[in-house]
């Protein structure tokens, strides 16, 4: 499927991911790599060549010195009168847009929360593109000028970005992956999905229109149609990089995978089913797509650490018809899949059979009334409950009690749960009840695919498979009592009061869907007039009381954690499909008091952070005198004297590199408190919803760039300045 083009090697070896294809002219296309020791340099096959090397380097190479450690690099035509593609280069707290062609920046901007991913595009409502920085819990969008067009916050540091249109409205949302396991589509500042998966999602690639690949640090690798996954598939290789890439006219459609150890895949993208698999001999640094060979001809270019450069391309379309319309191509491999097929099916049914005769023949030895085969009357029931004492929700299997059926053990499939991805209970004692414990850390709702094997006794020969799904409520964790000093807590002093004018049936199916609930209490629940509930997390400990009016509409919800109220209501606007604007006011002082200190700890390390640039610059300035001092006195044959300077330069760069170290250590510092504000910024907008939501945002970033304290807690607690 893939044929061999070119095969090359640069001089340097390349850093993992750090490469891009741009168009630093306008019309050829350059490989621009970054390398091991904090340079760039540019691959310029199709431009006229110099005529002497220098310094043994090649002469298509061109070498850009940076002198910092590149964590992520785009292209695109950011500038509004040439075509000509820009180099954005992100480092740990810098962003660079460079022009290649005129050696010289287009903008330096200090970007104290980091640069991790970096996406060029449009954002909606906004006529000019912008390149699209994700950092530490924050996003931002600059101009061709530098300047910031855009900026919102997500829930963990982020790791990958892409556009896509995954509600099909012809407009690209942005889609960000972050380290918390969530992917979410942003509608300007406006979170409209999110997706958790099973770990730290590190790529996302834009397929076909509402399509979008993803890949996560586990190995696992995916498609997501909207917000409905296709497929996906887990190995246990490291994953590296991936295109999409269709056939003419589009008809198909596949994706290209490429994993560190040189294998590369190309799978289906409707199934996930592998069409053609191949090895290389070196790691893998990146993979891309484009046409290299200025033959208006798309190549897959695979990028290795070793400084090789492959280019492959498909000779034959993805269904395994011909580049020459061979037919006959085609309906042999048609016909292979479908005798394989055939074969399948057929061992199955051949054991399905042999397993009924062996059966049969069990049953028929067996003594008296006792038989190995589960009766026809057994039945597995399942439901969740709480376990207080143990201070976990479990899953409660158990038979029929006419049946006489025992259970044998139960696994369980979580992808979001479980290390593993699932786990398996096999009691020492076959029983017709069975507890099976959930340990959560997340306030997640996940459907469990369950497999229990069940037989009439724990010698049995043959057991039946129960196989079904059961969905698991988003807060599981959260065990219903009496009321809270009944188990001698205290109501909390935290709260969040809105408005939401539905019937309490409404908000009782809404506890019922997201909360375990006895089925007893269910319909009293429903038939009053106001609500007072009360919880305890078993995971922490900590209380949760819901107060519900059904005359005025108002809601209040106690508890300490703003994260858990402002997931709750996300989750109650959601389900009841609320197309209005929610406001709320937020009271959680402790909460407040902690982003004060917080905000003090930002300013006293801003403030060391410029002592401590001043003090490298002197240090600097001394070395550089003692270097042409020290040069001095080698030329005047003044031995001591050099001695002397070269001496001093060396106690200086000591203290450089002392101080380089207290510099580096602030700024993780800076970054560690940066990321608890921008989380507080978050977990603020999601007490509201729809246009409050998203304003929350807007009016939290123009307080903390005026440095007003008092503006940010305001605006926290009533969504207003």
């Amino acid at each position: 499927m893939l044929s061999s083009l070119y095969n090359f090697k640069l001089i340097q070896p390349i850093q993992d991911r750090i490469v891009s294809l741009a168009k630093c002219d306008g019309n050829n296309p350059n490989l621009v790599c970054a390398t091991l020791g904090g340079k760039l340099f540019v691959h310029t096959p199709h431009q006229e060549k110099e005529q002497v090397e220098q310094g043994g380097q090649q002469e298509d190479i061109k070498f850009l010195n940076l002198n910092k450690e590149v964590t992520a690099i785009t292209q695109g035509s950011l500038l509004e009168t040439s075509k000509k593609e820009i180099l954005m280069i992100g480092s740990k707290n810098t962003l660079v847009a460079y022009d290649v062609e005129k050696n010289s920046d287009i903008f330096y901007k200090d970007i104290p929360d980091g640069v991790n991913a970096m996406v060029f595009g449009y954002i909606r409502n906004n006529p000019k593109p912008l390149v699209i920085v994700g950092g530490n819990c924050s996003i931002q969008g600059f101009d061709q000028h530098g300047n910031e067009k855009f900026w919102t916050v997500t829930g963990d540091n982020v790791s990958a970005m892409c556009f896509c249109d995954i509600d099909g409205d012809s407009f690209d949302e942005l889609l960000v992956g972050s380290e918390d396991f969530a992917i979410r589509a942003f509608k300007q500042e406006e979170i409209f999905v999110e997706i958790t998966e099973s770990g730290k999602v590190i790529d996302l690639v834009n397929l076909k229109t509402g399509s979008f690949a993803y890949a996560l640090d586990n190995g696992t690798v995916g498609i997501y149609r909207g917000d409905k996954r296709q497929w996906r598939s887990k190995t246990k290789m490291k994953f590296n990089s991936m295109v999409g890439y269709n056939s003419e006219g589009g008809a198909n459609s596949c994706l290209i995978v490429a994993w560190s150890n040189g294998r590369i895949e190309v799978r289906s993208d409707t199934t996930g089913e592998v069409l053609f698999k191949m090895s290389l001999g070196s790691d893998i640094v990146r993979l891309l797509k484009g046409d290299y060979r200025m033959d208006n001809s798309t190549q897959i270019i695979v990028v290795c650490s070793d400084g090789y450069v492959r280019g492959y391309s498909f000779n034959y379309d993805l269904r395994g018809l011909g580049a020459d319309g061979d037919q006959t191509k085609q309906q042999a491999k048609q016909s292979e899949l479908i005798f394989q097929e055939l074969l399948k099916k057929k061992n199955e049914l051949v054991l399905e059979y042999t397993t009924l005769v062996e059966g049969q023949k069990g049953k028929k030895k067996t003594t008296g009334t006792e038989s190995t085969l589960v009766p026809k009357n057994a039945k597995l029931s399942s439901l969740f409950r709480h376990n207080p004492q143990k201070k976990y929700p479990e899953l409660y299997f158990h038979t029929n009690a006419n049946s006489g059926a025992i259970i044998r053990s139960v696994v369980v499939f979580a992808e979001q749960i479980f290390p593993g991805e699932s786990s398996l209970v096999s009691p020492a004692e076959p029983t017709s009840f069975l507890h099976f414990p959930l340990i959560l850390e997340k306030n997640v709702s996940i459907t469990l695919n369950i497999k229990a094997l069940v037989g009439t006794s724990g010698n049995s020969m043959q057991y039946q498979v129960f196989e079904f799904q059961k969905k698991l409520p988003r807060f599981a964790n959260f065990f219903m009592v009496k009321d809270l000093p009944s188990v001698g807590i205290q109501v909390p002093k935290s709260s969040v009061t809105f408005v939401l004018r539905e019937r309490i049936p409404r908000f009782v199916k809404w506890l019922d869907s997201s909360f375990i609930i006895d089925e007893s209490k269910v319909d009293e629940l429903e038939k009053q007039e106001a609500l007072k509930l009360a919880f305890v997390n078993l995971r922490e400990g900590k209380p949760l009381q819901i107060e519900v009016s059904q005359d005025t509409g108002r809601v209040k919800l106690f508890t300490d954690n703003m994260e858990t109220a402002g997931d709750m209501i996300q989750d109650l606007c959601l389900f009841m499909d609320i197309q209005t604007d929610i406001t709320s006011v937020a009271e959680f002082p402790l909460e407040m008091e902690n982003l004060k200190e917080v905000l003090s700890k930002i300013n006293n390390y801003n403030e060391i952070r410029m002592r401590l640039t001043a003090d490298m610059a002197d240090s600097i300035k001394n070395a550089k005198t003692f270097v042409v001092k020290a040069e001095d006195a080698r030329i005047l044959s003044q031995m001591g004297t050099m001695k002397k300077m070269y001496s001093n330069l060396f106690v200086e760069n000591r203290n450089l590199i002392t101080e380089l170290m207290k510099r580096n250590n602030n700024h993780e510092a800076l970054l560690a408190e940066l990321k608890k504000v921008n989380n507080y910024i978050n977990k603020a907008a999601n007490l509201r919803y729809g246009t409050p939501k998203k304003d929350i945002v807007t009016l939290c970033r123009a307080a903390i760039k005026a440095n007003n304290v008092f503006a940010l807690v305001q605006i926290i607690q009533t969504g207003k300045e």
